[in-house]
């Protein structure tokens, strides 16, 4: 009820705005009104009272100006009739209260089934059809008051005010399902271009209204002639015009980038608008500014205007995301293991779900001050940043058990110390090698061990199966496990 209360504020402090229209009723529409039942003396007392607050009009205020049309309405009207007045306003009330309270439960019950859409709809309707019900309440009732011409035109205007603001409110909110619908279709397509498009077509239909219904409010309710307004919008047109340039390169920035399409919504962007550079997820294309929602979770605007002469880096249109790392083993591995290792890294590569299988590097790359680096150079083809930190670990957790298989120790920074004590070799001894000559025989049988390996860790993997979809998340709060400490079924928890 407060958005009742509010309204009825509004209509007191408007009752204020009705005064030169209820003194330029003059006292022949009083005279002429067949609702009019005043004794002689009511008429000569409104007559004297009319007559002396002319007489002084710079000292009258608009509140006594009021005064002598009420009079008659509380001389007049029986305690009874003022008491159907509070009688209908209640059950118009509690009406409004259970058609609102049906309507919420009704949208609860279609929520709770997947009808968003139904939900949404009746959700919309609930506050204005309360409001509806308090304006019928009013013009039943007030049909029991007596009431002067122009304070019956009043009441009149306010009844219509409420009914003007009910519906406009429903429409307003019926802009929420239209914009559910748009939001519903442009997910079923392909292009991101309609994603764009729909939060404008809300945004043009909520201004549209605005404007519609303020005009309807001027002519139907405040008497106003709004012919007068629309022919200045010419000149006014162009006077805003010259004030708003900003706001105008805006708008033409946002067709640029509606049509241009550097990105759409969704994209991780990193552009220098405006001077300072900028990255983030672009949330929202409005008609004046772009929305970006940066990584530490703060929101950005940045005007269309000053994203027609940036520099956009776009790495949401990237079909492939680069990995490059260097995996450090110590520099005891035996060739043959090396071989090995880097073989079955590439096989996994080969056989991942998510890489790049025709381009990719995987080599014994440089020597460092405590490793041998294997060097590894990857491409994820993911739809998002989650899926491929999904994707990394996945190819790490493989690769740690590749070494394992394959006896491959991983470097650490090590420090080794040499006691040096002075000797001479005997000039007849020679070098004893630790590793047999490179055969090619030996080297594809490395490289065979290697690919065996890789092959025995993911021969089992789910994966193989069925490629997974991007990483999402929908669990929320402590996973349920048995006693045996695996996680319960759904249908059990």
């Amino acid at each position: 009820m407060n958005t009742t209360r509010l309204l009825a504020i509004a209509a007191m402090l408007a009752f204020t705005l009705f005064v030169p229209r209820a003194s330029a009723q003059d006292d022949n529409a009083s005279a002429t009104s067949p609702d009019i039942a005043a004794t002689s003396e009511t008429e000569s007392a409104t007559s004297q009272a009319s007559a002396a607050v002319a007489a002084d009009p710079v000292e009258q205020s608009q509140a006594t100006a009021w005064l002598p049309l009420l009079g008659p309405t509380f001389e007049l009207t029986s305690p009874a009739q003022w008491f159907v007045l509070l009688v209908c306003i209640f059950i118009a009330v509690v009406i409004g209260k259970v058609i609102q309270i049906s309507l919420r439960r009704a949208a609860k019950f279609h929520l709770d089934r997947q009808c968003e859409i139904r939900s949404l709809a009746l959700e919309s309707a609930a506050s204005p059809a309360s409001l509806t019900a308090l304006a019928i309440g009013l013009i039943l009732g007030l049909r029991f008051i007596y009431m002067e011409p122009p304070v019956r035109n009043f009441s009149d205007d306010v009844v219509t005010l409420l009914l003007i603001i009910a519906l406009g409110w429903f429409l307003f909110n019926l802009i929420d399902v239209i914009h559910q619908l748009l939001m519903h279709f442009a997910e079923r397509t392909d292009s991101k271009l309609d994603d764009q498009l729909v939060p404008l077509v809300r945004k043009t239909l909520r201004i549209f209204l605005v404007i519609v219904f303020t005009l309807v409010i001027a002519q139907n309710v405040f008497g106003l002639d709004i012919t007068g307004w629309l022919a200045g919008l010419g000149i006014a047109g162009l006077a805003v015009s010259l004030a708003a340039q900003d706001s105008i390169k805006n708008l033409f920035g946002s067709i640029t980038v509606l049509f241009d399409k550097p990105f759409v919504i969704g994209d991780w962007v990193v552009t220098d608008a405006g001077g300072t550079q900028v990255e983030g997820i672009v949330e929202e294309i409005g008609f004046r500014s772009t929305r970006i929602r940066t990584f530490y979770n703060s929101r950005i605007t940045l005007p269309n205007a000053n994203l027609i002469s940036a520099v956009v880096d776009n790495y949401g249109l990237r079909q492939y995301r680069r990995w490059k790392t260097h995996i450090g083993v110590q520099y005891d591995t035996p060739p043959d293991k090396l071989l090995a290792f880097t073989e079955g890294i590439r096989e996994l590569v080969r056989t991942h779900p998510y890489t790049r299988k025709d381009y990719y590097q995987v080599w014994m790359h440089q020597w460092s001050s405590s490793s041998m680096d294997v060097l590894l150079y990857i491409f994820f083809e993911v739809p998002d940043w989650n899926t491929e930190l999904r994707e990394r670990e996945r190819m790490f957790i493989d690769i740690v058990r590749l070494a394992d298989q394959l006896g491959v120790q991983f470097a650490f920074p090590t420090q080794t110390v040499h006691l040096f004590r002075e000797q001479h070799p005997d000039p007849d001894s020679t070098h004893q090698p630790n590793h047999n000559p490179p055969d090619n025989r030996d080297t594809r049988h490395a490289g065979y061990h290697g690919i065996r390996a890789a092959q025995k860790i993911i021969q089992h993997q789910q994966w193989l199966k069925e490629k997974p979809g991007p990483q999402t998340y929908t669990q929320f709060g402590m996973t349920p496990l048995d006693d045996a400490g695996n996680e319960k079924p759904p249908e059990t928890q």
